[in-house]
């Protein structure tokens, strides 16, 4: 095996290891098994150094070879290890890190919460150091019609499915600036789908604001919504710039540790589950 050493920080990455990630991602995006050469086309590999690494993945199990014309598949040995990775990654553990650094970037507290019987649960959550902060326990139970972390999750409902939970009137907000009328709501949340993002200003709460983005799973599903909150004198110009910034990086890293990849798995508006 041969050593990468461009830098400090890469010396003990193995390029074998690499290549052949490369080449199972490559896989993973196609729709239909593929070749030897083009895989080798599209990776920018020599053809013999894709057939070595595609003979020893298939010897571990990691890839098919169809046996009627030779083409490759993922395989199911990545399906078994894919499962146990998903036994042991438990949403809140993954998000505790996440949550912690966004909050320490921001100052305002940070929460992330899923979808539960109508409602939203906060199951991890940073608080902000100010004095005068949001705050919301873990194990609170919130609507989903209002703040930027309900409208996350609600985005993810069917037009059926949200025409039931209106019809219900179950923890509907009544904050000032709510959104009463269901059409302009489902309208409101088409622009959340849209933008991936929520913006939220005295919904739930007569001085909050907060921004909220979808966590995806490996299927592409919302399985939670990631949200900034504090008090809307904080929300100036410049600080929902930055909290944009942070919170569409820190989104993307744990929908990532969830096993979602951007440009293999597409982004899906439908509920998941991930806890």
């Amino acid at each position: 095996m041969s050593l990468t050493a461009t830098s400090q920080g890469d010396r003990y990455h193995v390029q074998g290891v690499q290549r052949a990630f490369k080449l199972l991602r490559i896989l993973a995006a196609s729709r239909r098994p593929m070749s030897l050469a083009e895989i080798a086309r599209e990776s920018g590999l020599h053809k013999s150094v894709c057939h070595r690494l595609l003979v020893t993945m298939a010897d571990e199990g990691a890839i098919d070879q169809v046996a009627s014309d030779g083409k490759y598949r993922i395989g199911v040995g990545l399906f078994a290890l894919g499962q146990a990775a998903t036994g042991q990654m438990h949403l809140a553990s993954a998000a505790a890190s996440v949550v912690r650094d966004l909050m320490e970037k921001c100052g305002e507290s940070v929460y992330l919460t899923v979808e539960t019987n109508g409602g939203r649960l906060c199951i991890a959550k940073a608080d902000s150091p100010h004095a005068i902060r949001h705050y919301i326990p873990l194990g609170e139970v919130l609507p989903l019609n209002a703040g930027a972390g309900g409208k996350v999750l609600l985005a993810a409902y069917t037009r059926e499915e949200f025409d039931a939970y209106i019809a219900t009137e179950k923890n509907l907000a009544q904050g000032p600036n709510v959104e009463h009328d269901p059409e302009a709501l489902w309208e409101a949340l088409g622009e959340v789908r849209r933008q991936n993002v929520a913006w939220s200003l005295q919904e739930r709460t007569e001085d909050g604001a907060s921004i909220g983005v979808p966590i995806r799973d490996h299927t592409g599903a919302v399985v939670a919504s990631l949200t900034i909150a504090g008090p809307a004198s904080r929300f100036t110009k410049e600080a929902k710039e930055q909290f944009y910034k942070h919170i569409v990086e820190a989104g993307d890293e744990l929908s990532r540790r969830l096993g979602f990849v951007p440009g293999v798995v597409p982004a899906r508006w439908a509920r998941g589950r991930a806890w």
